[in-house]
């Protein structure tokens, strides 16, 4: 069994965490279950700041790929984000695409994506005797 998982790096527009953090968990991660089919959604806030002073991203949000479902999800993003950045570059608001409502206090120009395979299955601790 083959394990993918998108990831998002992402940061807000400066002053606006709140915002981002409520439209994320309110609107966002269903939005992005329900449109694409991905099997489930989560958002996280790093808390490692003190450890990674340098690192670039405040938030990751993680995308479970349904099984056999990998290409099928690849190709309908990839195909909606090209048109959301031809849409961006002729739209200053770039606030809204066809299919995915965006907030204007998310840094988009900042975020980052991958898609993800697992190289195995997940290591689980042994009970206890």
């Amino acid at each position: 069994m083959e394990k993918h998982v998108y990831a998002v790096f992402t940061n807000a527009v400066e002053g606006r965490d709140e915002e981002c953090a409520n439209w994320y968990v309110d609107a966002h991660v269903s939005d992005m279950v329900e449109r694409y089919g991905f099997s489930s959604g989560q958002h996280f806030r790093f808390d490692m700041a003190q450890y990674f002073p340098d690192f670039p991203f405040r938030y990751l949000t993680l995308y479970d790929v349904p099984e056999g479902e990998f290409k099928r999800l690849h190709a309908d993003h990839a195909k909606a984000m090209t048109a959301h950045v031809d849409r961006l570059q002729n739209d200053s608001e770039g606030t809204t695409t066809s299919t995915m409502p965006l907030s204007p206090a998310l840094d988009l120009e900042g975020a980052r994506s991958f898609w993800l395979t697992a190289l195995h299955e997940p290591v689980r601790r042994k009970e206890a005797k």
